[in-house]
């Protein structure tokens, strides 16, 4: 009953690593990794994501996370330290809008539009607005980001909504002044 030797396989490897629980949602089976491993220092080796445990660590808020190594040369051996650089999806330009434009409701998150429809006899544009239903995404700061439903270009109203309507004429006055805040550093 002595121990003699252990049995690793080589091919393929199996990494699992932790990563903090805020990172859960940008994670997915099939997600490329990179490893630098300091044997091969000028190296990088591609990885995929198989496995995410269904549990989180309640004592470290961590999740862990199982990749799969394609290790045909069996260049890599079991135990060796890795650095891990899990590939995110890259950022895409997206349409953002202030927070307070957007109306929360049970039937669905909306924005008010304004459209032009045409000149009155002075020749002016005459206004209107319409809510539009959109899928907003993060929110960093005062401003959300709009996943769907919302072109970048489109003019939004972001205060008094509960004043309009679908079809309310509207009116842009730009003659007040805005005043610019002082930065007051980072």
């Amino acid at each position: 009953s002595t121990k003699l030797v252990t049995l690793q396989s080589l091919d393929p490897l199996y990494i699992r690593f932790f990563l903090p629980e805020q990172n859960l949602k940008n994670l997915f089976l099939g997600q490329k990794i990179l490893l630098e491993i300091e044997a091969y220092p000028d190296e990088e080796f591609v990885s995929e994501i198989t496995a995410i445990n269904a549990k989180v660590d309640e004592s470290t808020h961590n999740i862990e996370v199982q990749a799969t190594v394609p290790n045909s040369d069996t260049r890599l051996y079991p135990g060796v330290f890795a650095n891990i650089r899990v590939l995110l999806p890259e950022a895409q330009d997206v349409v953002t809008v202030p927070h307070t434009a957007i109306d929360y409701t049970l039937y669905g998150n909306s924005v008010f539009v304004i459209r032009e429809e045409g000149e009155d006899q002075d020749g002016r544009p005459i206004l209107r607005s319409y809510r539009q239903y959109v899928t907003v995404g993060q929110q960093r700061g005062i401003d959300t980001a709009v996943e769907e439903g919302l072109r970048a270009g489109e003019l939004v109203i972001d205060s008094g909504q509960m004043k309009l309507g679908n079809g309310t004429r509207v009116k842009i006055d730009n003659s007040v002044k805005l005043e610019q805040k002082q930065n007051l550093g980072p």
